[in-house]
């Protein structure tokens, strides 16, 4: 059991709460809430408004996004 990525989003096969829409604008907040028990560590980069590595026991992946969250 793990993570999945489909053609819309990244969702774990045993939790459908825990996912990220593919192109989604979410807050740093937001995405915190949604994958908690998960760690979710931010960094700045250039040409990233919110870049976030998402840790657990079923692996890793990287968010991404370029466009501005309120």
């Amino acid at each position: 059991m793990g993570f999945v990525v489909g053609v819309n989003a990244i969702t774990h096969t045993a939790k459908p709460g825990l996912f990220v829409r593919l192109g989604e604008s979410i807050s740093r907040q937001a995405l915190k809430r949604r994958l908690v028990g998960y760690n979710v560590r931010y960094a700045k980069e250039e040409g990233c408004l919110i870049c976030a590595v998402v840790t657990g026991p079923d692996g890793q992946f990287d968010v991404v996004s370029t466009k501005m969250v309120a």
